[in-house]
């Protein structure tokens, strides 16, 4: 019997980590020094993903640090919020009006503003939820575009609701683009005239198979030539509004063939506009003997820092990873630390963001990371790469 009623106790215990508040209000009775101590089996305090036992679509809910495991601080924040009645949905979770999702995490390291250069978002999370993590965050502004189902009317509608924290870019990342389609260049027209945005997306021109760690394809291969008619009016309409161009290529994954025949057309793209900025995404997932010949070679070269933190080791792609790899938070490897200190006016920060659970797990730890970073370099280099190198190039930025 008394077995019996152990067994049944944690069911209870288990179900009520997952369960809604009951519909007459009553208040949650529940303890989160009790949860960790039952279901912690290694002793650290804290559960992780497997030692969590209520319903796994919960876990990303209470882990408001994207740390990949649950303390009782977090239970208790998410505690309170269901009793308030906020973050009850997975649609909205985050963005309740509360201090508990919105207030900014406590950061060490550089306390300047920093602009997100380059994020996007679809419709599997709310815009609402993106602000919340982006004041969690401590981003001060941040370009960004919609993509999937989240459409340029969405993003121009969350710059009108949040002025001076979000700055609307165009989409280019959608068939029009990529298949050349004739209602292509209508479609810049369109973004052209657009006063409200101060930028586009960035160009598809290489970007690799993605593949999950469970063998579900994310992104299939895409291959768009710098001679192509679409790249050539998207290039142009950059260069009448004065937008940077941002380019996605990813060399790191490509043959030595392959790889020297991109390079060229990116190169000769750099030659037939030197007075125009364009700019690559994850850092053109180069690495530093090609970052340092391309910034020695071009004047208008710049260098988003997106993925690069340590945080995206674990998406298991090839990223450009600037820090040691098991060192302190912000521990920048030496040759990358130099590069940045000596050419700080041609790095961009940027988080990205892409997916849901990139934002939910990774952003905040992402930022951590450089601001730990930035305060081990002078701070006329750390202020460059933090925002005045995106203020510079877009003028938008303080216009708006």
């Amino acid at each position: 019997m008394l077995i019996r009623m152990v067994k049944l106790f944690a069911l209870l215990l288990v179900f009520s980590v997952a369960a809604p508040p009951d519909s007459n209000g009553q208040k949650f009775r529940r303890n989160p020094e009790k949860i960790i101590q039952k279901e912690d089996r290694n002793g650290d305090n804290k559960l992780s993903r497997r030692e969590f036992r209520g319903n796994p679509s919960r876990f990303d809910d209470i882990d408001k640090d994207g740390d990949g495991y649950l303390t009782a601080a977090e239970f208790k924040v998410f505690f309170a919020a269901r009793r308030g009645g906020r973050g009850g949905g997975r649609g909205d979770r985050g963005a309740g009006d509360g201090k508990a999702w919105s207030s900014p995490v406590k950061m060490a390291g550089y306390s300047g503003r920093i602009i997100n250069t380059h994020a996007q978002y679809d419709q599997t999370i709310e815009t609402d939820e993106i602000v919340a993590i982006l004041k969690r965050a401590t981003v001060s502004k941040v370009i960004i575009s919609g993509r999937a189902r989240r459409f340029n009317e969405d993003i121009l509608a969350a710059a009108e609701k949040y002025p001076g924290l979000i700055f609307a870019s165009a989409r280019t990342k959608f068939r029009f683009y990529l298949e050349g389609h004739e209602k292509w260049g209508d479609y810049l027209g369109d973004v052209a005239r657009n006063p409200k945005f101060i930028g586009m997306q960035e160009l598809l021109l290489y970007h690799a198979e993605k593949i999950s760690p469970r063998g579900r394809k994310l992104a299939p291969e895409m291959i768009v030539g710098t001679d192509s008619r679409q790249m050539q009016d998207a290039v142009s309409v950059s260069l009448d509004r004065k937008w940077p161009v941002v380019l996605h290529y990813e060399f790191a994954v490509l043959s030595a063939d392959r790889k020297k025949r991109l390079m060229s057309d990116l190169e000769t793209l750099l030659r037939k506009h030197p007075g125009h900025a364009f700019t690559l995404m994850h850092m053109g997932l180069l690495r530093i003997g090609e970052v340092k010949r391309l910034i020695a070679s071009h004047k208008n070269i710049y260098f988003h820092l997106s993925m690069a933190a340590n945080v995206y080791r674990e998406t298991g792609f090839p990223w450009t990873f600037m820090f040691k790899e098991s060192g302190a938070v912000g521990e920048l490897r030496a040759d990358w630390k130099d590069i940045l200190a000596a050419h700080a006016d041609r790095f961009l920060f940027a988080m990205d963001g892409v997916f849901s659970n990139q934002w939910r797990r990774r952003s905040v730890r992402d930022i951590q990371e450089w601001r730990a970073a930035l305060a081990t370099m002078p701070k006329q280099a750390a202020d460059l790469i933090a925002h005045k190198n995106a203020e510079r190039l877009w003028p938008g930025l303080i216009r708006q």
